[in-house]
């Protein structure tokens, strides 16, 4: 939580708000709640998996990247799987450090196989330009980003085996909905206005995983 600028009174009822709702803040390492909104469901051209493409990892990359698979595995994110349609996985340095110091990795899956031969989803994202106007005369706002988002929508279990991936050490298929996903971004966009339905528009804005409370007074 970003709270540069904030008075000594701020920072009081910061952290009173965080005492009083901390089931609403999540940190790293925590297990992340599921959402029961919706589920993540992929509808494909074709039942027959494609050929999956395979890439060589150094072994420096091999390590770090089981490592981040193990977080997902005890995440509950992935589970083990003899699924044969693979995705080839790729790991990519975030701009964020650890407490300790450690430069903090992100698996990639890359879906562009599957999403080649997937239905879309349709769900209207709304207009930066549209949310900036109605931005524009509140006094106070409050930015929310999700904890990993995606990830907190299931994955439909006549789907799943669809996200496979192969590993260092073996296959895997996600639980949780997969970022670079077709479909996600309009399922998730979808199960957002459910979750948040009479709000937007007047109290807050949404995009995709970005929430912004909005008022005059605080």
């Amino acid at each position: 939580m970003d709270t540069e600028g904030c008075s000594e009174d701020e920072l009081v009822a910061v952290r009173e708000l965080i005492e009083h709702n901390p089931y609403v803040f999540g940190l790293d390492g925590e297990p992340l709640p599921i959402s029961n909104v919706i589920k993540c469901s992929i509808t494909t051209t074709s039942e027959k998996p494609f050929a999956p493409k395979h890439y060589r990892y150094p072994p420096k990359i091999k390590e770090q990247m089981q490592k981040e698979i193990d977080k997902l595995l005890k995440g509950d994110i992935i589970v083990k799987s003899t699924t044969p349609w693979l995705s080839p996985l790729w790991i990519v340095p975030k701009k964020t450090v650890d407490q300790s110091g450690n430069k903090k990795w992100r698996l990639v899956t890359d879906f562009r196989q599957l999403n080649e031969m997937t239905e879309g989803y349709c769900h209207p994202i709304p207009l930066t330009v549209d949310i900036l106007e109605r931005l524009a005369s509140a006094n106070y706002i409050s930015c929310i980003d999700l904890r990993s988002g995606f990830h907190q929508i299931a994955m439909d279990e006549d789907s799943a085996y669809k996200t496979g991936f192969a590993g260092p050490d073996g296959v895997y298929q996600y639980k949780r909905m997969g970022m670079g996903l077709k479909c996600a971004p309009g399922i998730f966009s979808r199960a957002m206005s459910l979750a948040l339905a009479g709000l937007q528009g007047t109290e807050l804005e949404i995009y995709l995983d970005d929430v912004m409370v909005h008022g005059e007074t605080h």
